[in-house]
């Protein structure tokens, strides 16, 4: 308990106490909790005064305003100070204390496994072609299908077949509108951004008739050997267009 005394300045006015019609401090007293937290009350006794020497007052009159108890709470400090992490020096050989890290994974590329078509040829444009994608993703999802028909149009699937999932199927419709050979591929996107290879997913649609060779060929130049006639002569025929060529004793005749 404290007790706090303040005694009388007698009739010197001069050391009064002048609020001025403010609150004005006439003390001050330092508390020191004894424990984390201390709770204490602060209390007026019955003979607590407050005599006034104002001209307006009546002599010794008592203007305390209230003498109502108070309570106040001492805290102590609230945070608590972190031991840094123990790092052995060099050489040390006792355990370190340190938080692990997460270690970093490698994303496995999705895979497209085949690529099917329900017809691969047609005499002639327009043609049409049902493509179905398959292949899976072993560490996460295939969330898109993008197909190169190779005729320089490109379509992508994005819902349907299982995207979304690990294992995929999708199907598009393309309309071919020219004649021609053309290498049609699909390629896979999974949810970390990996891409399939394109080369083991291709396809080759004929469109038209086949092209024709730039150049044409001659066959083969049939060459047949005859029996000798006589002493000396050998009759020998070169190819279809009737060119003989013939050897008697050293002359050469040619005839058409």
């Amino acid at each position: 308990m404290y007790r706090i005394y303040y005694s009388s300045i007698g009739t010197e006015v001069t050391k009064a106490i002048q609020g001025g019609g403010s609150p004005v401090t006439i003390a001050s007293v330092n508390f020191q909790g004894t424990a984390v937290t201390d709770t204490t009350s602060i209390s007026f006794g019955n003979g607590t005064q407050v005599l006034s020497l104002a001209s307006a007052d009546q002599p010794s009159e008592n203007v305390l305003a209230t003498s109502t108890p108070a309570t106040i709470t001492v805290a102590g400090p609230t945070t608590q100070s972190t031991p840094p992490a123990e790092i052995n020096p060099p050489g040390g050989g006792g355990d370190m204390m340190a938080t692990p890290s997460a270690t970093p994974t490698t994303n496995q590329n999705p895979l497209c496994t085949s690529l099917i078509a329900d017809n691969v040829s047609s005499e002639s444009a327009p043609f049409t072609v049902m493509f179905t994608a398959n292949g899976n993703d072993p560490d996460g999802t295939i969330n898109k299908v993008t197909y190169n028909f190779g005729d320089g149009s490109v379509q992508e699937a994005t819902s349907s077949g299982g995207l979304g999932t690990n294992t995929v199927n999708p199907q598009v419709s393309y309309t071919y509108q020219t004649n021609g050979l053309f290498t049609a591929n699909a390629t896979f996107t999974d949810d970390k951004g990996g891409i399939s290879d394109p080369t083991t997913c291709s396809l080759t649609i004929s469109v038209g008739p086949a092209a024709l060779s730039a150049t044409p060929t001659q066959p083969p130049v049939a060459m047949k050997k005859l029996l000798p006639t006589g002493p000396g002569q050998i009759l020998m025929i070169v190819g279809a267009a009737g060119v003989a060529v013939m050897v008697i004793g050293g002359v050469l005749l040619f005839g058409l």
